[in-house]
């Protein structure tokens, strides 16, 4: 699956300056959990808040997790209790309508306690509202639930990722820009809010589409703005080393290169590809 950009989830509340560092960072959104008003966590996520991350240039993730790491919780009297709780805190954090609430089911599920979890979300679902339904959990949990976005957990996933998947949060308990989170890697949009935080660097519409050949391979390119941008897989012909740091921005060589996003794949200014002259027959670029 292609990794659109990265995101992270973390448990303590942000300020302007850490929101800004993982921004700077290339991360473009933060997991946070939702609770301030109707339970008080030191976890939840506070209008402060909201204007710090907003305020950064990252979007958010909205979380609900009250004991989802026993099966016990998962009722469906708490799945009502949750649902109603969780639309009270999103419409006063100004979360839009249509984006998600991802309930978390956070064990290491069997599958005879799929039965009860899915009647824990029927409740859920029931008193939503204007709100649309997130899972998180492992893959198992989301092979056997029913949901309009899906968020798996590396953890008792057994390194299976499930094509449901909207992200896949693939390190836990780390650090990044001094923050201590969970990495998620993004597939596709996560329903983040306010709105779409890679809007600046996707194209909807190029100039043009070519097949190039670098280095003897075939890749697909994109004309924007009269230049030309080479799939990201082109990389993989020039030897680089690389890595992709989100928001259509790939390392390479230690460089940082904004590319631009065009059906959910990174496109990158053929210029950028190491040891590429600017020798061009029928779009063929070489290191000759």
């Amino acid at each position: 699956m292609t990794i659109i950009a990265k995101a992270v989830d973390c448990y303590s509340p942000l300020t302007a300056a850490s929101a800004k560092a993982l921004k700077a960072a290339g991360y473009v959104a933060v997991g946070r959990y939702l609770g301030h008003l109707t339970h008080g966590w030191s976890k939840a996520l506070t209008p402060g808040e909201v204007s710090a991350i907003r305020g950064a240039g990252l979007a958010i993730i909205s979380i609900w997790e009250g004991a989802g790491d026993k099966l016990a919780y998962f009722t469906y009297s708490q799945g009502l209790q949750d649902g109603a709780q969780a639309v009270t805190e999103a419409k006063a954090l100004g979360q839009p309508a249509g984006t998600p609430i991802y309930f978390a089911v956070d064990f290491d599920t069997a599958d005879r306690d799929m039965p009860q979890i899915r009647l824990y979300l029927d409740g859920v679902r029931r008193n939503l509202g204007p709100y649309k339904l997130g899972v998180y959990g492992s893959f198992r949990t989301l092979s056997n639930v029913a949901a309009d976005y899906y968020w798996q957990t590396c953890a008792w996933s057994y390194g299976q990722i499930s094509p449901r998947s909207c992200m896949h949060q693939s390190q836990v308990d780390t650090t990044a820009a001094g923050v201590h989170v969970d990495i998620d890697d993004v597939f596709r949009d996560p329903g983040w809010w306010p709105g779409n935080p890679l809007q600046e660097h996707t194209i909807t519409t190029p100039e043009a589409t070519y097949d190039v050949l670098v280095n003897g391979k075939v890749f697909r390119a994109i004309v924007v703005g009269g230049s030309t941008y080479v799939l990201w897989t082109a990389l993989q012909a020039t030897g680089a080393k690389y890595n992709y740091k989100g928001n259509g921005v790939m390392s390479i060589d230690g460089k940082d290169v904004q590319g631009v996003i065009y059906g959910g794949d990174t496109y990158l200014p053929w210029t950028a590809l190491p040891g590429v002259k600017a020798t061009k027959v029928e779009w063929a670029f070489s290191t000759q």
